[in-house]
């Protein structure tokens, strides 16, 4: 019914527009809504959205927190559930809703170039830790979207990589990671990956994102892209197809 009061026109243009912030949507009465990016904290300054500092010449900075490695490295639900706490209290001050992160994806060669952003190799670990995390965010309302949704197993030339797997290959390693905080955790937001699933695109994978992520898990939450700098994997027909709700412009 809400949805129904949003003109088909503003509709599509607003699905394009993700990422750091959201347009408004006079419509329904929704506000900008401010995201960051990032799976070690809030970046920025505490008066970036006006709400703290009224002097445009104070700059609070906020510091960056523990990397998801480092949480990794202390096997202890407690502490990554204290520190999805902490990051909930920093968005309520820096006026952003949720933040894209923690990162999910397990550690498969030591070379890998966001290793420092990811729990680690083993995805029950990674599955605990990013529920205590999202767990921690969410008692201050502020949404913490695990990523990259799924299989981005490199960084350099990750567009379009296409790793091969069994079923049960997928299901018992990188899903399994991202299982507890979207389905345990019942995380309210994700991030997509460049990567395909054999031949198949992620964002619009039907068999993952419909039938795994919101058929089985029960995810009824934001599901944004990846920056989109490479047009060929975020065709807008292919992403909404796959329940993509947000284009991260």
């Amino acid at each position: 019914e809400l949805v129904r009061q949003i003109p088909v026109d503003t509709l599509i243009a607003k699905i394009a527009k993700g990422g750091g912030q959201t347009d408004a949507i006079e419509e329904i009465g929704l506000p900008i809504i401010y995201q960051n990016d990032g799976p070690a904290g809030f970046g920025g300054t505490l008066n970036s959205r006006g709400n703290v500092a009224d002097d445009p010449n104070s700059n609070f900075q906020l510091a960056t927190m523990a990397s998801c490695v480092t949480i990794g490295c202390t096997f202890n639900k407690d502490i990554a559930r204290e520190w999805g706490e902490l990051m909930g209290n920093d968005g309520l001050w820096t006026g952003d809703s949720g933040i894209l992160g923690c990162t999910v994806n397990i550690h498969r060669c030591p070379f890998n170039g966001r290793n420092f952003e990811y729990y680690s190799e083993d995805p029950m670990l990674c599955n605990y830790l990013a529920a205590a995390t999202v767990h921690g965010a969410g008692k201050f309302g502020i949404m913490i979207a695990p990523k990259h949704f799924a299989f981005n197993d490199q960084e350099t030339f990750r567009a379009g990589v296409a790793p091969y797997m069994t079923e049960q290959k997928a299901r018992e390693g990188e899903l399994r990671a991202f299982q507890g905080p979207l389905e345990d955790a019942k995380g309210t937001g994700v991030m997509t990956s460049f990567s395909r699933i054999g031949a198949t695109n992620v964002n619009g994978h039907w068999g993952l994102m419909r039938e795994i992520l919101q058929g089985e898990w029960g995810f009824v939450g934001i599901i944004s892209t990846d920056m989109m700098d490479n047009t060929g994997y975020f065709r807008p027909e292919m992403c909404i197809y796959g329940g993509v709700t947000q284009m991260a412009d």
